[in-house]
């Protein structure tokens, strides 16, 4: 989280409408900025971001962004009821590997 709250408060309109400030900022740093930028962009639904996370592999350290994580969980069991639908006494389990699968990733 600690990233996606640095870009968001460089990207803010009181910061980035200074111009002098960023100007002075040098090329490689500039350069780093956008990387981010586009990593953690929030287009597609952060579309690059979670493509690059899938591709990172299970001995490469990897801290989630836990917002995305909180969003993509609330969604889950939002959008899933507890129980099945024709039968109120039976757990959807659709929803168990749901979130499982989630958790998992």
């Amino acid at each position: 989280g600690g990233a996606m709250m640095v870009l968001s408060s460089l990207t803010s309109s009181p910061i980035s409408r200074l111009r002098s400030s960023w100007e002075k900022v040098g090329d490689k740093s500039l350069a780093d900025f956008n990387f981010i930028s586009y990593l953690l962009g929030q287009d597609k639904n952060f579309k690059v971001y979670r493509q690059t996370v899938q591709q990172t592999s299970s001995s490469e350290p990897c801290i989630i962004y836990i917002g995305l994580f909180l969003t993509d969980f609330t969604f889950i069991c939002d959008s899933k009821p507890i129980f099945c639908e024709e039968n109120p006494s039976l757990i959807n389990l659709e929803r168990i590997n749901a979130v499982g699968s989630k958790i998992w990733e």
